[in-house]
């Protein structure tokens, strides 16, 4: 399954892998907390 994310500042397209995973998960992480 191929899955991304659109942020305010940043997207990343749909894809999969370990990497890509790992781009997702920092971005969400790194995104600021109101």
């Amino acid at each position: 399954v191929d899955y991304g994310l659109r942020m305010p500042d940043a997207t990343i397209h749909p894809g999969q892998g370990d990497d890509h995973q790992h781009r997702c998960l920092e971005l969400l992480a790194l995104y600021p907390s109101e």
